[in-house]
């Protein structure tokens, strides 16, 4: 005899076993795209903040900058002696500037340090440093390009260093320079030997020295007349030894230089160059890169013990805070007239011909039978 077994408690169990599982299932769902919301949140809030810290930052160097304009150029003895007191003051803390109440008033800062921003991220800055001091000078030029630096210094120096040729920015150096010493390649010849990593830029030094002419003893009211500069220059071109080199020799005044790649070293190529001056001298080194493009240092005295730049290229270092978030910005800036020399003696977009008078008659053929227009 067969019995029949009910199976509808079985049946409701599983169904609410099933009901059950996509609860659980769609609340796991739900709270892991809450979770994401809630990051995507937060991730979006912190990259705002952060925007802002770093405006702020930028806000902050763009003040150093007035400061610096204002010590150079106010008219203002008490305005000029208070800020001289901040900025060649080592020990100057983070709100000496702009927490100076006749300070900030002259240069429209806020006491606090709040710039302009939303309010709800209390946008400021919470240090700003700004020093005329630096120990070095930092700069990049273009192929027969010329960079002006001038050598003024915090104190006596007797030499000075110059570096180029940066190992992560202008190409690793394979070892031996293959280049020749003393002698100058053709643009095709140093492009292949680039090209194969067995050289480096070739560098044009030239010491200009000034007599200085002003009197008032503010360095911004200086003036220069063609009388009173000599100039001389030394070619420095990458060789597999040599680390000296000396501007007083006759030209053609050409130096090898060692420059090699080196893990310990940012710069392929360093030398040392006899220079003495102290914090009154007026030197300026123009420094034009031969062939290419490079970065290059120069330092006082040597780059491992340096004597400081003096307002050559001031430091501003500024701190930016939005609600809790940090940002901090360290810059070197060029303020002041900016020299500018000619870097050739004749330049034109067209074909140049040269005429030469040998007695009453006038040559005017350039070498190929066309002939110059004379006027």
């Amino acid at each position: 005899m067969k019995t029949n077994k009910d199976t509808g408690g079985q049946q409701g169990f599983v169904s609410i076993f099933t009901v059950l599982f996509f609860m659980v299932l769609i609340t796991v769902i739900t709270i892991g795209f809450l979770r994401i919301v809630i990051s995507e949140q937060g991730q979006s809030q912190s990259n705002s903040l952060t925007a802002s810290a770093l405006d702020a930052a930028k806000a902050g160097i763009e003040d150093g900058k007035r400061a610096l304009l204002a010590y150079m150029n106010t008219t203002d003895p008490t305005l000029k002696a208070q800020l001289a007191s901040i900025l060649n003051n080592p020990a100057a803390g983070c709100k000496d500037l702009y927490g100076n109440p006749s300070v900030a008033n002259a240069l429209g800062l806020d006491l606090s340090g709040k710039v302009e921003g939303a309010s709800n991220l209390n946008e400021s800055y919470s240090c700003l440093i700004v020093s005329p001091l630096s120990p070095d000078y930092q700069g990049s030029a273009g192929a027969s390009t010329s960079t002006i630096v001038p050598l003024k210094a915090a104190g006596n120096f007797a030499n000075i260093q110059v570096m180029w040729h940066d190992n992560a920015d202008d190409g690793a150096v394979n070892w031996p320079i293959g280049t020749p010493t003393g002698a100058f390649p053709t643009q095709a010849a140093w492009n292949t030997a680039k090209s194969g990593k067995k050289t480096a830029e070739y560098l044009r030094l030239e010491l200009i020295k000034t007599a200085n002419e002003n009197t008032s003893g503010d360095p911004a009211n200086n003036q220069i007349t063609p009388s009173g500069v000599t100039s001389s220059v030394v070619y420095l071109t990458p060789a597999q030894a040599g680390n000296t080199a000396n501007f007083g020799l006759p030209q053609p005044n050409i130096s090898p230089v060692l420059c090699k790649t080196s893990g310990a070293s940012q710069f392929a190529c360093s030398v040392s160059l006899p220079v003495t001056g102290d914090g009154t001298s007026q030197y300026y080194l123009r420094v034009t890169p031969l062939y290419g493009p490079t970065h290059f240092v120069v330092c006082l005295e040597s780059c491992s013990a340096p004597v400081d730049f003096n307002g050559a290229q001031p430091i501003i270092d500024s701190t930016g805070q939005a609600a809790d978030v940090f940002r901090r910005i360290k810059a070197r800036i060029s303020l002041g007239s900016q020299v500018s020399l000619p870097e050739f003696s004749l330049e034109s977009g067209h074909s140049v011909c040269k005429a030469f008078s040998v007695s009453d008659k006038i040559d005017t053929s350039n070498g190929d039978g066309a002939g110059c227009s004379v006027p």
